[in-house]
């Protein structure tokens, strides 16, 4: 809570192409690091592996992607 208070200004002042830009480069990390964020929300949750990997995290992708485009 106290980084996101620090930048809210910050974030406030820019685009929204650069709102975007920068959602879809966070879609991007968790894409290009889909079996560590899976393990990692694995471990977290309980769930299974293949759950995580086939579901959850390629949902929060899609998420990251949609809120990037709104």
């Amino acid at each position: 809570m106290i980084a996101a208070n620090k930048v809210k200004k910050a974030w406030g002042n820019t685009s929204a192409a650069q709102h975007a830009g920068l959602l879809n480069k966070v879609a991007d990390i968790i894409e290009a690091n889909l079996e560590e964020f899976a393990l990692v929300e694995t471990c977290d949750n309980g769930k299974l592996v293949r759950e995580t990997l086939n579901a959850d995290i390629p949902l929060i992708v899609d998420h990251w992607c949609y809120f990037a485009s709104a």
